[in-house]
């Protein structure tokens, strides 16, 4: 009797789980990884020849490639935590 209750409530369980909506759209679709990054010294730089550098702009550069899409760097300027508890980044 107990097991058939557990059973019972388990497929209640399930049933009543459904498949949320995509909040972003796949990667083949839009052909671009967009990475957000913070300019320093360790992450995301521009070197002496204005080119972009740094060891998170090389791995995602890489990861971007071995997904066969294109890698856009935002570079911010900061991030912050407003009144509200919420995380605020500052594009430039």
């Amino acid at each position: 009797m107990r097991g058939r209750c557990i059973i019972a409530l388990l497929a209640c369980l399930a049933g009543a789980c459904e498949h949320g909506p995509k909040p972003v759209a796949p990667l083949a679709e839009s052909g671009e990884l967009v990475v957000l990054t913070v300019n320093g010294p360790s992450t995301y730089f521009e070197d002496a020849q204005g080119l972009p550098s740094g060891l998170e702009y090389d791995l995602a550069t890489l990861f971007a490639k071995e997904l066969k899409v294109k890698a856009t760097f935002k570079p911010s300027s900061g991030i912050s935590v407003s009144k509200t508890k919420k995380i605020v980044l500052k594009l430039r």
